[in-house]
């Protein structure tokens, strides 16, 4: 009588455990009340909050300028702090990209966080130790957002031309206009940086190391 040959790729989806093995519960003993050993501080940090924008808001001037006029439009024409950002993407892309694709990705990507790092220990806990790849996603992806507003907000000059610290606005719109990378370049080096993303994302959710595989040849993408 034939058997069937045992399988050598194996991969583990889950572990299920009979009711009553699972850790066992704290003691009560360990336990403390939410209030007030949790909500009396996150109130004192509510109070210190108020406070400091209380403060703040008597000490320092909002940064208003005057009325609209549509006979005097300056230039540049900045939005508020949070939204320079999105206002600094429309030099790298069309409007319909940076208004509206990206935003709904990035909204998109910080959901998906949770299901790219597929770490089960310590579920609910997000330190940069045991969450690295959650932790790398999100950090990067702040650093980069905070780094385009600052660059709207102190190194864009009339025209929204770039202007450097103690650059005059006259040298600034001197600069000559932006070129363009070639299609036949620039549609490769797309598709490249795309599929790099998109291979990080199928080897970590879906396991998948290799997209074409030539062993023959010793090529492996």
């Amino acid at each position: 009588m034939e058997t069937e040959p045992e399988a050598t790729d194996q991969r583990t989806l889950g572990t299920v455990r009979p009711p009553g093995s699972g850790a066992p519960p704290v003691p009560r003993a360990k336990m403390v009340t939410v209030w007030p050993h949790l909500l009396f501080p996150e109130l004192l940090a509510a109070l210190g909050l108020v406070i400091v924008l209380t403060v703040a808001s008597v000490v320092f001037d909002a940064p208003l300028e005057d009325p609209a006029d549509p006979m005097h439009t300056p230039n540049p024409a900045k939005a508020p702090w949070y939204f320079v950002g999105l206002q600094e993407l429309l030099v790298y892309f069309d409007p319909w990209l940076a208004g509206v694709a990206l935003p709904i990705l990035i909204t998109i990507g910080l959901c998906l966080i949770p299901y790219l790092d597929p770490t089960r220990n310590d579920q609910g806990v997000y330190t940069v130790r045991r969450r690295p790849l959650a932790s790398a996603i999100f950090i990067v992806g702040v650093v980069g957002w905070f780094a385009l507003i600052a660059i709207g907000m102190w190194f864009r000059g009339p025209g929204w031309t770039w202007v450097w610290p103690g650059q005059t606005a006259v040298l600034a719109e001197s600069a000559g206009a932006a070129r363009n990378v070639p299609n036949l370049v620039g549609v490769p080096l797309l598709l490249a940086m795309v599929g790099t993303l998109l291979k990080i994302v199928l080897r970590l959710v879906f396991d998948i190391q290799y997209v074409v595989s030539f062993d023959r040849f010793g090529l492996n993408i």
